[in-house]
């Protein structure tokens, strides 16, 4: 499982899953190497400073990944994405972008290779049975960092200049 936005408000979250599950997580991201290893990523790619992140990938899962979780909100996360999802392989979007963003496919990319695209904002009940069960046993642990809403302003500016890990919460006197 590759997952593009790893050390966020998602992303952390999605390793976590992905290992209890018993996938090998791929974390993609920007100066979020320590955070993506600590909570169990079996590889970590730091998109800002490879030379080219998809021939990592692709290299790391040995063709391409089996499954894709955009969790990221930029438009390089869904840029590079398809193109390091592995034949018959599946890309999930979650992230959403401020932006209108393209995602780069051919018909070739489906009709070839097979993979498929897909988006998704929420889970059925058993989904969120099964979330809750690996949180009560211990195998997820959000990380969530409370901020008063006076520090919004730091806050925003800490998520785009990617000082964020985890998830912040605002919270309102």
């Amino acid at each position: 499982m590759a997952i593009a936005g790893a050390g966020g408000g998602l992303g952390h979250l999605a390793i976590q899953y992905a290992k209890a599950m018993g996938y090998k997580a791929l974390a993609l991201d920007a100066k979020k190497r320590d955070i993506c290893l600590k909570l169990g990523a079996d590889v970590y790619v730091d998109f800002l400073e490879s030379k080219d992140a998809v021939k990592e990938v692709i290299e790391a899962t040995n063709g391409g990944a089996h499954g894709v979780l955009v969790t990221a909100s930029s438009t390089k996360a869904y840029q590079d994405a398809p193109k390091y999802t592995r034949r018959a392989g599946t890309m999930i979007c979650v992230g959403v972008s401020e932006t209108p963003t393209q995602i780069p496919s051919t018909p070739e990319d489906f009709v070839i290779r097979g993979i498929k695209i897909m988006g998704s904002s929420t889970g059925n009940i058993q989904d969120t049975d099964e979330a809750l069960e690996f949180v009560a046993k211990g195998k997820v642990k959000p990380i969530i960092t409370e901020k008063n809403y006076r520090e919004l302003d730091q806050v925003i500016d800490d998520m785009y200049n990617l000082r964020l890990e985890g998830r912040v919460v605002v919270k309102v006197d």
